[in-house]
């Protein structure tokens, strides 16, 4: 898995049989927009019947869903903790 064109956004994956985890850390002082380059195929899953989510955990993220061609908008030096889960 890749971010489109930033390098200075990094991606981690956790997968489990069930589960698909992404960590997202943005590396830079400035806020990035990022698109995922996800392999559906690789993670035997597809866009279509797939949510991206990011659940609320107190002092680090809100709650936020987007869809699979959307961008994620990250602030300096923050990240998101997103799973993708089956709709």
């Amino acid at each position: 898995m890749e971010v489109y064109d930033r390098d200075e956004v990094k991606v981690t994956v956790y997968q489990t049989a069930d589960k698909v985890l992404l960590s997202l850390g943005n590396y830079s002082d400035d806020s990035q927009s990022v698109h995922l380059d996800i392999d559906w195929k690789k993670l035997g899953l597809s866009s279509k019947s797939v949510r991206i989510v990011a659940p609320a955990i107190p002092d680090f993220q809100p709650s936020c869903e987007w869809e699979a061609d959307e961008q994620i908008r990250i602030e300096p030096r923050k990240g998101w903790l997103i799973y993708l889960e089956k709709k």
